[in-house]
């Protein structure tokens, strides 16, 4: 059986880009909401997101599509890591990511945590 290109992608890059650890971020065991004191700083401190609903979300935005795609595959390591993951829409050259802890159905600390991490991505 053939595997597809995506296959082999994930398979020989993104594993060497982004090794599985058993490491996780310790904030992630703090699963209860936040409070709207508590997501205005996070808002006010973490440049370029904004509250969506019950979600937090940023769009950022490269050159080309393929700039692009391997912000994305930037984005899959750290989620990985974390074990949060957001969702992620890309629009040729714009990649928006839009967090909430979908298991309590609110915002909770894990998403800041990654919000923050993210931003590193592109600081």
């Amino acid at each position: 059986m053939e595997k597809s290109y995506a296959a082999i992608f994930r398979s020989q890059k993104a594993a060497c880009l982004f090794p599985e650890t058993s490491e996780t971020i310790d904030v992630m065991t703090k699963t209860d909401a936040v409070s709207p004191h508590e997501l205005a700083d996070f808002l006010e401190e973490c440049s370029g997101w904004d509250q969506r609903g019950s979600e937090i979300s940023r769009t950022f935005e490269f050159q080309t599509f393929l700039e692009a795609i391997d912000f994305v595959q930037a984005v899959a390591g750290v989620a990985e890591e974390a074990g949060h993951h957001p969702d992620i829409s890309v629009h040729y050259n714009k990649v928006t990511l839009s967090l909430m802890t979908h298991s309590k159905g609110c915002l909770t600390a894990a998403d800041f945590e990654v919000a923050r991490r993210l931003n590193e991505l592109v600081s």
